[in-house]
């Protein structure tokens, strides 16, 4: 299964959970009502009561532009009964855009031995060619380009207005992080 189909059954679950749980405590088997239910509708109170737009879902807000899904494909020779073979090996994981013109951070291990490198941002039907600059296996970390597109000489970037990919003139930035200093990190 797609990781991004598992995402979204993910978060499906969840939101299921969150309609149905404050309804399921009204549910009874019986007369009696153990404490723990009275202290659990108290705890769902509670949490209804806490603001949605936490800290963690704004920096999800401010960051997600500049997330994208990395596909790799990589050669990988198998033994067969014929002898070694040639197989396709597809993977898959993220990224985040770091400067305007395109290049991303990636683990490594998500394109090690990958012959083919294309991402896509959140929401975009297409995905882009990348194209790996630089690696630091020991420390997991590689540095992507995303690729003008054939033909054209285009670049492919995001219009963030209707979440639809559409050629841009190359002086239009890709979404970036912004990117924090060590100077000022807090224990927690």
């Amino acid at each position: 299964m797609p990781i991004r189909d598992m995402i979204h059954r993910s978060a499906a679950a969840i939101a299921f959970v969150s309609l149905v749980a404050p309804a399921a405590g009204q549910i009874r088997f019986g007369n009696s009502v153990p404490p723990e239910d009275n202290a659990r509708e108290g705890l769902y109170d509670e949490l209804k009561a806490e603001p949605r737009l936490t800290p963690e879902v704004r920096v999800v807000q401010a960051v997600a532009p500049s997330v994208v899904f990395v596909q790799t494909e990589a050669l990988r020779t198998v033994p067969t009964i014929f002898g070694p073979a040639q197989t396709i090996r597809s993977g898959a994981g993220s990224g985040v855009v770091i400067h305007p013109d395109g290049y991303i951070v990636t683990n490594y291990h998500v394109i090690e031995g990958a012959r083919n490198i294309r991402v896509s941002f959140q929401g975009q039907p297409e995905s882009i060619p990348a194209r790996l600059m630089s690696s630091l296996p020991e420390e997991d970390l590689a540095l992507l380009l995303i690729e003008p597109e054939q033909g054209d000489g285009q670049r492919r970037r995001p219009n963030l207005e209707n979440r639809a990919l559409s050629p841009a003139p190359l002086d239009s930035a890709f979404p970036t992080v912004r990117l924090g200093t060590s100077a000022d990190l807090m224990p927690g």
